[in-house]
């Protein structure tokens, strides 16, 4: 009798899981590509974000927001 109840329930489940809405759900690597890399201009050309480069002594880094930033850190 046990094993008949048990068997009921996994059907009862299986027969909710079947019945949901088939809408496709959004896959989560999808998500992030809608921000494009930020670029910043050296040279007249660009380079993209993370780049570093020496200037004036201190290294300086290509930012996310397209803008050379100084780490502080000399070169």
């Amino acid at each position: 009798m046990k094993t008949i109840r048990l068997l009921c329930a996994a059907l009862l489940s299986l027969a909710a899981w079947s019945n949901a809405p088939a809408e496709p759900k959004p896959l989560p690597w999808l998500l992030a590509q809608g921000r494009p890399l930020a670029k910043c201009d050296l040279d007249n050309r660009k380079v993209p974000e993370g780049t570093r480069l020496c200037s004036e002594g201190k290294v300086m880094t290509c930012g996310p927001n397209g803008s050379w930033q100084s780490s502080g850190k000399d070169c």
